[in-house]
């Protein structure tokens, strides 16, 4: 509270009309003088006040600015080692891939020495078994739902027997000796993941099937959806699914688990089947293909949106994802449903992949190619010499895969014909690096598949192509 009089207070002034003594007009002027000083003061001041707030605005700017620099080139640096690192670990995990291969192969001739590997092709169901159990005597052999000679392992694994005999003995042997346990040991179920990952085997057991149907039915779906779910396992007017196209559709449970496995991913499977069902896929490969297809779709909106926020409206990298998170889920569902508009647009993209595979005439399903189930690298150059004539197997297949991977080709890869769409730009661009790929059969590598063929790898300039062989038929599996 002020202790200044205030001369127009009317408690404060005395009316000399009224007044015996009246106020001296020289100390009422000099009143008036010193409350117009303090007034001209105060105004000085707040005007000085708000000059400080200004500069110190200033200052913080430049001071964030000049942490953004450091913490930039303080960025660059760490990325720098990271890269660095990165390379390093790259190199020592091919010298380890190198030196195991070279063990595994050691330790195939080996074997095929001690105990030769039969022609199982000639042998019937019995004989595989009685083979197979006197050379792994830990285990047990079944018959297979896949039939044509294969076995079954302890009930919990359907394999060809010759790729038992000629997979890699490093990861036969932590397998036979996991499935042989019962039960498993923390250590054993991590042998069991490994065999079944990518830098493994990528095999699959009964469990991955069970696992991958259980999921598709566990989601928030309704119940014609779920209907839906059950029939392409088991269709009315057909047979059931093979076990084959059950582990495919585990690669669904995969995803779930490396992308966090948590809410928002949940959320994005629901709609993802969702979307496939509405395009009323037939089987459950194809289901896979059009669950990837949505949710590499969602995944390339998310970051465009999260880029824009980042550059229009200044947020930090974790809240441009955020808001991008929000802002893309609520473009893609309306309620419990994918709205018409969102639902024809992904369509009408996927539908312009597929008509591009089909315009290109670049074809599909296997082609000839010689197998000799005893030289890897003989088969690796029969691949080679066929590179420019692969296809991949199925239209859902070769259209997500372009989707997926165009972007990841090296530039010279990426080109323009003359009277072709972008689609089919993209379709041509991508078939024909993979084909090249093949056909320059750089450093080429291989394994054994678990259905009894080969899975077959070679280098291009930023991508790798794989190729699957098998009872003489072979085609594109990816490039990537």
């Amino acid at each position: 509270m002020s202790h200044i009089p205030d001369p127009s207070d009317s408690t404060d002034a005395t009316d000399p009309t009224e007044d015996d003594n009246p106020i001296d007009p020289g100390k009422q002027a000099r009143f008036l003088e010193l409350v117009g000083i303090i007034a001209d003061k105060k105004a000085a001041f707040v005007a000085k006040e708000k000059l400080e707030r200004a500069a110190a605005r200033e200052e913080n700017k430049a001071n964030k600015k000049k942490r953004r620099g450091k913490d930039a080139a303080a960025k660059a640096q760490n990325y720098a080692a990271y890269k660095a690192a990165e390379a390093a670990h790259d190199v020592a995990l091919k010298d380890m891939l190198l030196a195991r291969r070279e063990w595994d192969d050691a330790a195939l001739e080996r074997e095929a020495i001690e105990r030769p590997i039969p022609d199982f092709s000639t042998m019937d169901q019995a004989e595989i078994e009685a083979e197979l159990k006197a050379t792994y005597p830990d285990n047990d052999f079944g018959p297979s739902p896949l039939g044509d000679g294969k076995v079954c392992i302890n009930g919990k694994i359907d394999i060809d027997p010759g790729t038992l005999r000629r997979m890699s003995p490093y990861f036969r042997g932590m397998m036979l000796d996991a499935l042989a346990a019962d039960p498993m040991s923390k250590e054993q179920e991590r042998a069991i993941l490994k065999v079944g990952g990518s830098g493994g085997m990528r095999f699959r057991f009964r469990e991955d099937a069970a696992r991958g149907e259980s999921f598709l039915t566990d989601l928030d779906l309704n119940p014609d959806q779920i209907t839906q779910i059950e029939k392409l396992y088991s269709p009315d007017d057909g047979p059931e699914a093979s076990i084959q196209d059950k582990y495919r559709a585990y690669d669904i449970v995969n995803k779930f688990a490396r992308s966090g496995a948590n809410d928002d991913q949940k959320a994005l499977c629901v709609r993802a089947v969702d979307f496939a069902l509405r395009l009323g896929v037939t089987s459950l490969p194809e289901l896979v293909d059009t669950f990837d297809f949505y949710q590499k779709t969602y995944e390339t909106e998310l970051a465009a949106e999260a880029e824009r926020i980042a550059l229009t409206e200044g947020k930090s990298e974790k809240e441009a994802k955020e808001q991008a998170r929000a802002n893309i889920d609520a473009r893609h569902r309306d309620a419990d449903a994918m709205p018409d508009a969102v639902f024809e647009e992904i369509r009408d993209d996927f539908d312009g992949y597929k008509n591009a595979v089909t315009s290109t005439a670049v074809g599909l399903g296997p082609i000839d190619c010689a197998q000799d189930t005893s030289d890897f690298a003989a088969n690796n150059t029969a691949l080679s010499a066929l590179g420019a004539n692969l296809k991949f197997g199925a239209l859902s297949t070769a259209a997500y895969h372009t989707f997926k991977h165009y972007d990841e080709l090296h530039a010279s890869e990426k080109q323009t014909f003359d009277g072709r769409n972008d689609y089919e730009n993209k379709v041509l661009s991508y078939h024909n690096g993979a084909r090249a790929a093949v056909s320059a059969g750089r450093d080429p590598s291989w394994k054994v598949s678990q259905n009894g063929g080969e899975s077959h790898f070679f280098t291009g300039p930023s991508c790798k192509a794989i190729v699957w062989l098998n009872g003489g038929k072979a085609g594109l599996a990816t490039y990537f």
